[in-house]
C-alpha cells in the first residue's frame, strides 16, 4: 500500500471506507408499483447493498417497501408486524 502512495500521491485527498448498508442481510419484499424503479431495477439497487429479496411476505420478512396500489402483501406484512417503508423511506435508505 506504502508503494502506491509514493507511486500515485493523492495530496491531501483522503480515503473512506464505506460503512455497510442498513439494507445489508435484511430480507426485502416489494409491493406496487413504485415510480422511482421498474420492479428490476429496485431488486438491482436491493441486492447491490447486500438485501435478500423475496417475493412473499412472510415472518422472516424485515421490510416491505410499499408503492402505489399495493397488493395483499401490505395486509399480511401489517398482520405480521412487518415495518412498511414508503418509497421515499426505501430511497432514503439506498442513500445511507
Amino acid at each position: 500500500m506504502e508503494e502506491m502512495r509514493k507511486a500515485y500521491p493523492m495530496g491531501d485527498m483522503v480515503m473512506y471506507e464505506r460503512k455497510p448498508s442498513p439494507l445489508a442481510g435484511k430480507t426485502v419484499v416489494i409491493t406496487g408499483k413504485l415510480w422511482r424503479f421498474t420492479r428490476k431495477e429496485a431488486h438491482q439497487q436491493l441486492l447491490s447493498r447486500g438485501a435478500i429479496v423475496k417475493r412473499t411476505v412472510t415472518k422472516k420478512t424485515d421490510y416491505l417497501v410499499r408503492g402505489d396500489k399495493p397488493g395483499d402483501k401490505l395486509d399480511k406484512a401489517i398482520a405480521l408486524r412487518i415495518p412498511v417503508l414508503s418509497e421515499r423511506e426505501f430511497l432514503t435508505m439506498l442513500l445511507l
